[in-house]
């Protein structure tokens, strides 16, 4: 059933004699789960029967809409359904205490990999979710494979009798849905020939394989208790790299095979060109990210001196990780392309998480703080992602609580040169 929040006055819902309140059961026989379900069977339909629950009573009612406008049903928003894996290499359960707890949340849900593209394992997919998936075209879905070897598989998931995952992506994808998959490496476990039996496999899948992205396991050091795992040393990363150009040599699609960023950094390489990552589909898993900061920057033009008349050396200082300063100090002109401004890159490294987590988005506010307290910059530019919708840095510390410190303007978000100069110029 899906609990109605509010009913938008008005409408054809309260036309219908829907109300707040109500818990809508089915739509023309279909049964009901979530806000997503709404969507697709009463939303956009001329007339559809609603069977719903009200007191403790069901009751039906036409719902009329042949204008086809919103129906001003205002359902409960989905929840958030649990992993439960326990997978060796799982990056929360090498958090400390202490943290948002939010940051405690393991989630395995297929509605948030639709709509917010969220990596999921399949483990625990119901039939009746798998025929939802295709009836409703609920694509294209992410999926960490890692390892299609189902007893690998099981041991970096830390569970037995799982469903093997290759007949499960075969189901969707022959189905029409687009699957755009990871591999986490973890060494010993799924490289070398396992990496490679992996992504061909997964790319034998088809045109609905649409991308695989090979990432190194990220390692904490909060890692007590857990199986040992090593890290991926250099050698190991240009062995990978090695290993994916010759796959993509091999492929009529090169750009399905995509490896982290992380990769070449740490083997010491340089970044591909752009053509390497097609339309970039894995940039929120950290591949392409800087070959699209390298080439935003290298795009921008500088501005003229009437942008920034009025400003003469004005400071502004850019917070990153170790492994991004690097590209940020060669690509970041020493002016940002702005007369009057001098820029700083104050590259941290993680003590928090420990050296192996290089992610910027990943400091704690507390080294934050710690870093930029007695800066004199006009603008401080935080990392993107580095706060949640509240304003809170993962050890729970606020942007409030930062500024209390700092003299000047504290900004995140911008990650492009190009926005950064906007931000400075709009004043």
């Amino acid at each position: 059933m899906v609990y109605i929040d509010s009913i938008s006055d008005d409408s054809p819902a309260s036309h219908a004699g829907l109300c707040a309140g109500d818990s809508l059961v089915s739509a023309d026989g279909h049964i009901l789960h979530d806000a997503l379900d709404v969507q697709f069977y009463i939303e956009g339909v001329e007339r559809v029967e609603i069977a719903y629950r009200r007191a403790g009573f069901e009751y039906k009612v036409i719902l009329e809409n042949r204008t086809l406008e919103p129906t001003g049903i205002n359902p409960h928003p989905i929840g958030l359904r649990r992993c439960k894996n326990n997978c060796i290499f799982c990056f929360i359960d090498q958090q400390p205490k202490g943290l948002r707890k939010s940051l405690y949340i393991k989630d395995e849900d297929i509605r948030h990999s639709f709509l917010y593209g969220n990596y999921i394992t399949l483990t625990d997919t119901p039939e009746w979710e798998f025929a939802r998936i295709i009836e409703q075209r609920m694509g294209p879905l992410y999926v960490s494979v890692h390892a299609t070897d189902d007893e690998i598989r099981q041991k970096l998931l830390g569970r037995e009798k799982i469903p093997p995952i290759m007949a499960r992506l075969k189901r969707l994808t022959e189905a029409g849905i687009g699957i755009h998959s990871q591999i986490v490496i973890v060494p010993g476990y799924n490289d070398g020939a396992v990496l490679e039996r992996t992504v061909s496999e997964i790319y034998s899948l088809g045109e609905n394989a649409l991308s695989c992205a090979v990432v190194p396991v990220g390692l904490t050091r909060y890692r007590e208790g857990l199986p040992h795992i090593d890290p991926v040393s250099p050698e190991l990363a240009r062995d990978i790299l090695s290993f994916c150009d010759r796959l993509r040599k091999s492929f009529d699609r090169p750009e399905f095979l995509q490896a982290a960023d992380e990769l070449f950094l740490l083997a010491g390489r340089e970044i591909p060109e752009t053509d390497y990552y097609g339309d970039y589909p894995q940039l929120d898993n950290g591949v392409g990210l800087v070959r699209s900061t390298i080439d935003d920057a290298i795009g921008c033009a500088a501005f003229p001196e009437s942008s920034n008349k009025n400003r003469t050396e004005f400071l502004v200082d850019i917070v990153t990780g170790t492994r991004a300063a690097h590209v940020l100090e060669k690509y970041f002109p020493k002016n940002l392309g702005l007369p009057g401004v001098t820029r700083r890159i104050i590259a941290l490294e993680n003590l928090f998480w420990g050296s192996q987590v290089t992610a910027a988005n990943l400091l704690t506010g507390k080294e934050i703080t710690d870093a930029v307290y007695d800066s004199h910059a006009d603008i401080i530019f935080l990392p993107p992602k580095v706060l949640n919708a509240d304003n809170l840095f993962l050890d729970g510390i606020s942007l409030d609580d930062l500024k209390e410190h700092v003299g000047g303007r504290l900004i995140s978000g911008p990650a492009y040169l190009s926005e950064i100069q906007e931000v400075i110029c709009a004043g």
